[in-house]
């Protein structure tokens, strides 16, 4: 989810930082069980979560896309969606295909 004033890059790697703290303090048997598993728990999901994540995939898409040519896209993975995924998702293709003197 990404809204206006915070960058949800930035905010997932603060957020894999606070967990990787987290998973520095003991975790005390009177709230956990088994400190072992709870850790684990919490590993699985700060990788979940960097599978999960768009920003890093999209940067390498756009990257891709400028050395081929193809220039900046919002929406870069839209031609590897089907079609009802396609039809959620409008491309928001920024390629300029000319220099518009008037403006």
């Amino acid at each position: 989810m990404e809204d206006r004033g915070w960058d949800p890059y930035i905010e997932s790697r603060s957020t894999l930082d606070d967990f990787n703290s987290i998973l520095q303090f003991h975790f005390p048997e009177k709230i956990f069980s088994d400190e072992n598993l709870a850790k684990w728990r919490i590993n699985l999901f700060i990788y979940s979560h960097i599978v999960e994540m768009d920003a890093p995939y999209e940067v390498i898409t756009n990257l891709l896309r400028f050395q081929n040519g193809k220039g900046y896209s919002s929406n870069p993975h839209y031609i590897f969606l089907n079609s009802n995924e396609k039809k959620e998702n409008s491309p928001l293709t920024t390629i300029p295909t000319k220099k518009d003197r008037n403006h």
